[in-house]
């Protein structure tokens, strides 16, 4: 295997592979948590869009296992059925992305899109289950989306900035998520942020370059 492909990392007094960390985090619930659907406010204004409005869809907040969460369902996906509401106050810029969810049969994909103030999109697929599941976005693995008013962004280095997020968007769209036509479902909850206790140190493309060693093409 190449040099450095999976490095180990001191964390909590073990050494920890990136996957071992990630593993930990689905333990973890988000430190600032923006979105849980126990309240009247983070259940209300959210807004559809699709390329379809002749196809119904809706959203509902059911509990499970004693917790409010959010339900969305399509009855015929064509393209893209998404909800967008506004937030504030995400976190700081490196921190860590955090949500729970899960998928309906035909639903293996969830996209999920930040948009900050300056008009700029990101927008990250996250792959679902048919059970709960905790999910963990760094900032990189949210992608710029060209389609936006910004002004010079998403140039090589840049990145979804989470204290200029101002809204969420989440859902379907054939251009991020690879689902088939027809119905489709998704549950998601405990939508927020904690910290990145291994910083940048676990990015490897932040590493200098070695002769032979790292990067692999090297």
């Amino acid at each position: 295997a190449p040099a450095f492909s999976n490095p180990l990392f001191w964390l909590d007094g073990a050494w920890q592979s990136r996957r071992d960390y990630e593993a930990q985090l689905k333990k973890v619930k988000p430190e600032r948590v923006l979105l849980d659907f126990e309240s009247q406010t983070h259940q209300s204004d959210w807004q559809r869009a699709t390329n379809d409005f002749l196809s119904p869809g809706s959203i509902t907040f059911p509990v499970e296992d004693g917790n409010r969460v959010m339900y969305a369902s399509v009855a015929n996906l064509s393209g893209w059925d998404t909800w967008r509401k506004a937030i504030h106050n995400l976190g700081d810029d490196k921190a860590i992305f955090s949500l729970r969810a899960k998928g309906g049969p035909n639903t293996s994909q969830l996209a999920v899109e930040l948009q900050e103030r300056d008009g700029s999109r990101w927008i990250a697929t996250v792959p679902i289950k048919p059970e709960w599941e905790t999910y963990s976005l760094w900032p990189e693995e949210f992608h710029y989306w060209k389609d936006n008013p910004s002004v010079g962004r998403g140039r090589p280095g840049d990145q979804v900035r989470f204290s200029q997020v101002t809204h969420i968007i989440v859902g379907l769209a054939y251009t991020h998520t690879a689902l088939p036509h027809g119905p489709h479902e998704y549950w998601i909850d405990d939508v927020g942020t904690l910290p990145d206790t291994l910083s940048s140190s676990l990015r490897m493309e932040e590493l200098p370059p070695l002769d032979g060693l790292h990067p692999e093409y090297k």
